[in-house]
């Protein structure tokens, strides 16, 4: 006859199973609060991008303003980072006193800054404002606009077909949601995707 089996040797189970349980509870909301916090530090560093993109705006407005009151029309200020010798040029001691801002704001890292044309609403007169261009991620554009007060979502309310090629002109298409803003970010839909460009306004004729 087998020998009956001891009471007692189920009793180390209910804490096994306690214990699994309390581990798997732990290990979600580990899985939780690290997902949380990836998107929480995406969302400060869209925000903290955008702050430093603006203030680099501010400077190369500043730059040119000071340019123009020295006696140079708009049309004659040279902003190229090639030209740091003349009173004209941007990137000047003697002119804007400026450097080349650095593209790692940028929505790879590498992208250069533009510096164009634009016929913006609401603006001056019919002549093109004086424009800086570069271009960003969405997030970064949204934080851009949110920042600097401008209603709407890029890709829905600031988007306009302006052509395959930033440093030409943009004459035609701009969004409504940015008449008369001197900074703002735009999504460029020309082609297959979306195209988000930080801008600040220069100078205004």
């Amino acid at each position: 006859m087998l020998p009956r089996p001891s009471s007692r040797s189920g009793v180390a189970i209910g804490p096994i199973l306690f214990i699994v349980a309390i581990l798997a509870v732990l290990a979600t909301a580990i899985a939780a609060g690290s997902s949380t916090f990836s998107t929480n530090s995406s969302q400060e560093t869209n925000r903290t991008n955008a702050a430093a993109l603006i203030q680099i705006g501010q400077n190369l407005k500043m730059g040119v303003d000071r340019i123009i009151t020295l006696g140079t029309a708009v049309e004659n200020v040279v902003i190229n980072s090639a030209n740091t010798v003349n009173s004209a040029d941007l990137f000047s001691p003697t002119g804007g006193g400026l450097i080349p801002p650095a593209t790692t704001l940028s929505s790879d890292g590498s992208q250069s800054w533009i510096y164009s044309w634009a016929d913006i609403t609401g603006l001056g007169t019919s002549s093109l404002e004086r424009i800086a261009l570069l271009r960003v991620t969405l997030g970064v554009c949204n934080q851009i606009n949110t920042q600097a007060g401008n209603p709407g979502d890029a890709t829905n309310d600031t988007n306009g077909d302006f052509g395959s090629n930033m440093e030409v002109n943009i004459t035609a298409n701009w969004p409504s949601n940015l008449d008369r803003k001197m900074v703002g970010c735009i999504d460029n839909i020309n082609g297959s995707g979306n195209a988000y460009y930080f801008y600040q306004v220069l100078a205004v004729q």
